[in-house]
């Protein structure tokens, strides 16, 4: 099956609900309660369960990689790896940067880069369908 627009669309709606929830699950994962205060797995899943700033981003990350999985089975295996897991790289950095991390230079302009091989990629993948 070639990769159309509708294919796009689903590659860039996946990659941003995995790279916006990373950040979201650090920010939770602070909120946590120490790993030294509980002594067994029953006890740190329970608590990490009952962390809702980790938790709710973690299960939404968790359909992120379900939808993945769908696209990767339904759609060329070259299109769609590259570009989810580059451009969940950039949704990264823009949530990340608006929830207040700071986003050095190089980090700019990686995502730059990856944003320009990604539309290279896409661009030339729509015109072979054409």
């Amino acid at each position: 099956m070639e990769c159309d627009r509708w294919c796009l669309f689903e590659m860039l709606f996946v990659s941003a609900i995995w790279g916006t929830t990373n950040p979201f699950m650090r920010i939770g994962a602070k909120y946590g309660s120490s790993a030294g205060n509980e002594t067994g797995f029953l006890q740190k899943s329970l608590s990490t369960v009952a962390n809702w700033r980790f938790f709710l981003p973690f299960l939404v990350n968790q359909f992120g990689s379900i939808s993945f999985t769908f696209l990767v089975a339904r759609l060329p295996v070259s299109i769609v790896v590259p570009t989810v897991n580059s451009l969940q790289f950039v949704f990264a950095a823009l949530a990340g940067q608006f929830l207040g991390e700071r986003l050095s230079q190089r980090g700019f302009f990686g995502c730059f880069l990856i944003l320009i091989g990604v539309i290279l990629m896409l661009f030339t993948e729509l015109q072979k369908s054409s």
